[in-house]
């Protein structure tokens, strides 16, 4: 994995000018009437418009806000600029939030005005910072128009921001302004803040080489935040600089692995602390983000491996799992483990991959429905499918174990090996295809997976 992590507690805080490093360009700014769209990902429709979420006086204040069509009682998230301002790259991610059931409304701190230019964003953001209360009101007001929309769960706040706007989503935590999660993207912060009326739970994102916010500075909230409620995360991207998850084909710096990572972390952090759709949710298979996902989808050739984190027989497979996965370059895009353990975060699911450098991607099985699928009983075990979702063979990777704390000095029989190479030899004889190939079930040893509770489906 390219991109270790650093996990614990952390802040964020001062609000100073950021981002001096990537310049982007800025598009047309949408017609402020209401708009209509279907997001790709579950064709989910959502509406937008250009509203006026606070007016003090004579002075107003126009955000972009972003909902699903149907009415309901969702989740509500502001989304906090860069130090360029409201432009359409926040107003994308706004959309992105709201195609996966969020209401989402991208705040404006600076009157209306954007820009290209370092310089001009410079003075923007000083500016803001000269006046600390105009500023929190503004976002008090932004809170409180989420709350007024009458599809939105009052309970259920976030906050979100990039660079300039992601020490603002400190801020709004430090200062307990009514959201129950933050996320930051290499915000800065102040590590002598007082975090006393601090209630939120946050999340932090930061590059290793960002030349303005020090790692060492970070790490200095992890001990910090230790004696301070809540499960707050931070994570540290290696050969990683500042705006690294930002503008993507625009930002010379963005790293795609590291912002998808990022992105996912954050999804899966905001669902858990805000709940969104949580009890349908859990009972679905998901990706390590919490976004539905089936891995037969696409009909390819797909192998699944049952594991869980605390499982000493699954663990011990790790290097072997490995070789397989290096062995057959042709199945590594449908490899997939699947964490089987409903009380397992995603936290602690990376902690496990890390730690044992495990192959192929992720997803969860939190209501079993694949274990039911495949009739999987232990982890680990395999299930393989041919090209169509035709299930091949399932059991045991190996015959090194022959029964609870008894194993074989090494294995005698490579069962999984010889399934796949048996399935790979078919699919390239045109006279044959799956049709031709009997299941083949061999007895797995390993932790039962009954000994876990599923989420029960309604």
């Amino acid at each position: 994995m390219k991109h270790g992590i650093i996990t614990g507690l952390l802040l964020g805080a001062v609000v100073v000018p950021g981002c001096q490093e990537v310049r982007q360009s800025q598009d047309a700014v949408p017609a402020t009437a209401l708009a209509k769209t279907a997001a790709a990902a579950g064709e989910v429709k959502i509406e937008t418009a250009e509203v006026v979420y606070s007016k003090r006086g004579d002075v107003e204040s126009t955000g972009y806000l972003a909902r699903p069509s149907e009415d309901g009682n969702y989740p509500g998230i502001v989304l906090i600029h860069e130090w360029w301002g409201l432009n359409d790259h926040i107003r994308q991610e706004a959309r992105r939030f709201a195609e996966l059931g969020y209401v989402a409304l991208a705040v404006d701190l600076y009157a209306g005005e954007s820009t290209t230019e370092p310089q001009r964003a410079r003075e923007l953001a000083t500016a803001v910072r000269d006046d600390m209360e105009k500023a929190q009101q503004n976002l008090r007001d932004a809170l409180d128009h989420l709350k007024g929309t009458g599809v939105v769960d009052p309970e259920r706040l976030a906050s979100i921001g990039w660079c300039f706007g992601g020490g603002w989503s400190y801020q709004i935590a430090k200062n307990n302004l009514g959201v129950k999660a933050s996320v930051i993207f290499y915000g800065r912060f102040n590590p002598e803040d007082d975090l006393a009326q601090m209630r939120a739970k946050i999340i932090g994102h930061f590059a290793e080489e960002d030349r303005a916010i020090k790692v060492d500075n970070v790490r200095e909230f992890q001990a910090k935040l230790k004696t301070h409620s809540g499960d707050h995360e931070i994570y540290i991207y290696p050969n990683t600089t500042h705006g690294f998850a930002s503008r993507e084909g625009e930002n010379p710096g963005y790293d795609k692995e590291a912002a998808e990572l990022a992105w996912e972390r954050t999804l899966a952090f905001l669902k858990e602390h805000l709940q969104l759709d949580d009890a349908a949710a859990a009972r679905e298979v998901t990706d390590l983000g919490l976004v539905d996902f089936d891995p037969l989808a696409d009909g390819d050739m797909t192998l699944l491996v049952f594991t869980r984190t605390d499982c000493p027989i699954a663990n011990r497979y790790a290097p072997e799992l490995r070789r397989v996965y290096e062995a057959f370059d042709t199945l590594q895009d449908n490899f997939y483990l699947v964490y089987v353990d409903p009380a397992e975060t995603a936290a602690q699911i990376q902690e496990h991959l890390g730690e044992y450098n495990l192959p192929g991607k992720v997803i969860r099985d939190p209501g079993h429905k694949l274990v039911e699928m495949t009739g999987a009983r232990v982890t680990p075990e395999a299930a393989l499918f041919a090209a169509g979702g035709k299930m091949v063979y399932r059991g045991r990777i190996d015959d090194q174990y022959v029964d609870f704390g008894k194993t074989r000095t090494a294995p005698s029989q490579r069962d999984l090996r010889e399934a796949i190479g048996k399935l790979l030899e078919v699919s390239q004889d045109e006279g044959h295809d799956a049709d031709d190939i009997e299941l083949v079930t061999t007895k797995a040893i390993g932790c039962y997976i009954t000994d876990l509770k599923p989420v029960a489906s309604e």
